[in-house]
């Protein structure tokens, strides 16, 4: 996929499923920081049941370091 182009994934199935994905080493640090953010607010909640609230703005600008940004569709 070109840079800049907007992407998002889905099952639509009841079935699970596998991606296979071919990323940059930046891509990865930046799921791996998304995930940081929740665990960091997960006082309270049970891992792996629930997401816990994530300030939007920490999100915004963890991307924005990363030259991403969220869109919605």
């Amino acid at each position: 996929m070109s840079r800049g182009v907007s992407h998002g994934f889905s099952n639509p199935s009841a079935d699970p499923a596998r991606i296979l994905p071919v990323v940059t080493p930046d891509a990865i640090r930046l799921v791996e920081e998304l995930f940081q953010l929740e665990r960091v607010g997960q006082v309270g909640v049970e891992a792996g049941r629930e997401h816990a609230a994530v300030d939007p703005a920490a999100v915004a600008a963890l991307h924005a370091r990363y030259d991403s940004e969220l869109v919605e569709g």
